[in-house]
């Protein structure tokens, strides 16, 4: 073997020997490489998991449960509205009648519209809800002295006429109209008390009572616990409209905090 081969073997044998020592380090490198990867991939698939999890639990916890029958509405602290209702933002709300009416919410009232009927809406007050509220009553009718919620031909259909009828009811006492005027329409504002000992041939929400007007969806009466006040109207393209505050709290005053609704209603 010459001195060049004994080189050449020399070099062959240093390669293989950094060969041998090299291949398992850079191995080892790329374990931890790999080993590092596969944990963030993991931990990536662990976060992904719980973010889709805590999305899916907080859809159901704010998923909203149906009321129950005769449980008062709970208004929502979003831009969404009641059905019938447009909201117009600065505690303005478009009640989507025939004729739509344009109303300014009451400090004391919820905004929490119920529709009834096309032609009849209702509002409660914040402070004693299902105890008093407002009603809207498009197309009103004057109530027959009965248990059928009919039509009395006696109280025609303009709004004087009805205000006349209705201080001639049987079963009231200190019955009285006033003239108002709302968005520049004549008016009058209705009041009266229940006549001790009087016949109270209809019922409300189970009570007896003195039947005053009705709509397609909705009835107005009075009874001695639940008193009232009136507001009858001429509305062009929509008969008479009747607004009704009401309370079954003998202690308020059903026109309580009301004004703002009279004073800022419009009609479109």
């Amino acid at each position: 073997m010459t001195i060049d081969d004994l080189g050449r073997a020399a070099g062959s044998a240093a390669r293989s020997k950094a060969s041998l020592e090299v291949e398992p380090a850079m191995m080892l490198r790329q374990l931890r490489r790999t080993h590092r990867t596969r944990n963030v991939l993991a931990i990536s698939a662990g976060v992904v998991a719980f973010a889709v999890a805590a999305v899916f639990l907080v859809h159901i916890l704010d998923t909203s449960r149906p009321l129950q029958p005769g449980s008062p509405p709970t208004p929502a602290p979003s831009a969404s509205c009641p059905q019938g209702v447009s909201c117009l933002g600065a505690g303005r709300y478009r009640i989507d009648m025939t004729v739509p009416m344009t109303v300014t919410l009451p400090s004391g009232y919820q905004g929490a519209f119920r529709q009834f009927s096309p032609d009849s809406f209702e509002d409660y007050r914040t402070d004693d809800t299902w105890s008093g509220g407002v009603t809207f009553m498009e197309n009103a009718k004057p109530a027959a002295d009965d248990a059928t919620w009919s039509q009395d031909p006696a109280g025609g259909s303009t709004a004087d006429s009805m205000a006349t009828w209705f201080t001639q009811r049987p079963f009231l006492t200190d019955a009285a109209k006033v003239p108002v005027t709302v968005d520049g329409m004549h008016g009058w504002l209705l009041t009266g008390s229940v006549r001790p000992g009087a016949r109270l041939p209809a019922d409300k929400a189970g009570e007896a009572a003195g039947p005053t007007f009705f709509t397609l969806g909705a009835t107005a009466a009075i009874t001695p616990n639940l008193k009232g006040k009136y507001v009858v109207l001429d509305t062009p393209g929509a008969g008479v409209t009747v607004i009704w505050f009401w309370s079954s709290d003998g202690s308020r005053d059903a026109l309580s905090d009301a004004t703002t609704y009279l004073n800022h209603i419009t009609f479109s």
